[in-house]
């Protein structure tokens, strides 16, 4: 039993260690500022930001606080590419491009990522 319980925690351990979200209190009650977009976006609104940063702004009526903004990279971090490959990342796609770093129109695979 004692090995099952060690081998669940050692499982989920890199997930919360690569994790790439946040949630923050934001100054208004019924909206949430993006600093990024520096924009303000309605309660219960998504998107994604300028940061490749998926977004939702959630109103907490019910508790004395202000909204909340909850935030997550919008690709795969941590990755892992083969040796003779590179990658690029692609702001306005929010992707990673992967070549060969002789060849940069061969695409190579992503052996690993988080996210």
């Amino acid at each position: 039993m004692r090995s099952l319980v060690l081998g669940v925690l050692l499982c989920a351990l890199p997930s919360m260690l690569n994790a790439a979200c946040f949630m923050t209190q934001t100054t208004g009650k019924t909206h949430c500022w993006d600093s990024a977009d520096k924009t303000w976006y309605a309660a219960g609104y998504n998107w994604r930001n300028r940061d490749c940063m998926e977004c939702s702004c959630i109103s907490r009526p019910s508790k004395n606080i202000k909204s909340e903004m909850s935030c997550c990279h919008a690709y795969p971090t941590g990755i892992t590419i083969p040796d003779d490959c590179v990658s690029e990342f692609d702001q306005k796609t929010c992707k990673h491009i992967i070549h060969k770093k002789d060849d940069p129109s061969t695409e190579c695979g992503i052996i690993s990522a988080v996210g």
